[in-house]
């Protein structure tokens, strides 16, 4: 029994001094202060139908905040120093703002703070492994989640809360009286919205819908090379290991809706390799005629004709205005058939920001901030 306690002891030691280095403990010397957080959440729009879908205060629900801190060393170079957990989570003084505390690092250097929200537990996992002075943009190439299926939106009921990021200017020196700046959130996904047009909407219903090329993976936050030299979101965050998923299907079989809001999420993707290929990220939208059989039809992003890519915080806004000919029975049939045996929805458009025509055809593409 002697021999047992004398071998017990050093490990029990080893074990206890390897825990305080895993998690990075701060020594005493490190001073902490409570500030609170205001964040600013995307603006939403009021959705004409609550029937498969989310509503505004479901799109901008916060169940988890991560907060990053990065020093700025020098303009351009900002390094990844800790991270704290958000905590008391409220709502702010208007719709759009929320607000959270949490207890952050006393200092005299210049700080930003990254701020991740509902990233799950694989960004929270990936959060624990990160490297005191790690560049920043390495740390933000770095965060992602993975999906295996379709984006969990069909009722506020149960949904899975969407991923949004923001991030602070820059604080000069940290201390009890630090009154922080307003971050503005913006969400990581792409909506995609359908309807029907009131001349449509008499007789035809929307039955089902399948989405073809849905990527699998995204970034938390977007890629400072995503960005232009005046602050412009122009391109998609893709982190290494994406594939698409398989066709999804979205169901409303026996609704009789004519509108789809805030139901359809898409993580980003790039523009297809040219108009109508096999690798663009494409829907097939069921349409019912007086209760008849659905006919399916092709709808493919693109402006004057040339394939765009699908970017966080916008929603694509699909109005149905015309349907001219025989659609397909099958829905795999408008992905898997070649031109001109393929048939494409010509009287539609996606409305929003910039505005383009052709053929009957126009693009508007709305940004959720």
């Amino acid at each position: 029994m002697m021999k047992c306690k004398r071998y017990l002891l050093p490990v029990l030691f080893l074990a206890v001094f390897s825990s305080c280095r895993k998690e990075d403990l701060p020594s005493k010397s490190i001073e902490l202060v409570n500030l609170e957080f205001k964040l600013g959440t995307p603006n939403s729009r009021q959705q004409s139908i609550q029937t498969y879908s989310l509503t505004p205060a479901d799109e901008n629900a916060i169940k988890s905040i991560i907060l990053l801190a990065f020093k700025v060393v020098s303009p351009g170079v900002e390094t990844f120093q800790y991270h704290k957990e958000g905590m008391q989570i409220y709502p702010g003084s208007t719709v759009n703002e929320k607000k959270f505390f949490t207890s952050i690092q006393k200092s005299p250097e210049t700080y930003r703070f990254v701020l991740l929200v509902n990233g799950g537990d694989q960004v929270s996992d990936q959060v624990e492994n990160l490297v005191p002075n790690t560049a920043k943009e390495d740390v933000i190439q770095n965060l992602s989640y993975l999906i295996t299926t379709k984006w969990d939106a069909s009722s506020s009921a149960t949904f899975t809360p969407l991923p949004m990021w923001g991030e602070s200017s820059e604080i000069a020196g940290i201390h009890a009286q630090t009154v922080l700046p307003q971050v503005e959130l913006l969400r990581s996904l792409s909506r995609i919205d359908i309807k029907l047009d009131p001349t449509l909407s008499p007789t035809h219903t929307i039955t089902d819908i399948y989405v073809q090329n849905a990527n699998d993976k995204a970034s938390m936050a977007p890629f400072p090379s995503s960005y232009d030299g005046l602050g412009n979101l122009i391109s998609p965050s893709i982190p290494p290991g994406t594939n698409p998923l398989g066709v999804q299907h979205y169901d409303f079989t026996g609704d009789n809706l004519t509108s789809i809001e805030g139901e359809i999420y898409l993580l980003e993707a790039e523009a297809a390799s040219s108009p109508g290929a096999s690798d663009a990220t494409a829907l097939a939208i069921g349409i019912s005629e007086n209760g008849g059989a659905t006919e399916y039809y092709r709808i493919d992003f693109l402006s004057s004709g040339v394939p765009i890519p699908l970017l966080r915080n916008r929603k694509y806004s699909i109005t149905i205005s015309n349907i001219v000919g025989t659609g397909e029975l099958n829905p795999l049939d408008v992905f898997s058939l070649a031109p001109p045996d393929r048939t494409v929805a010509e009287g539609y458009k996606i409305s929003g920001n910039r505005i383009t025509r052709e053929n009957g055809l126009s693009i508007r593409i709305d940004t959720e901030q």
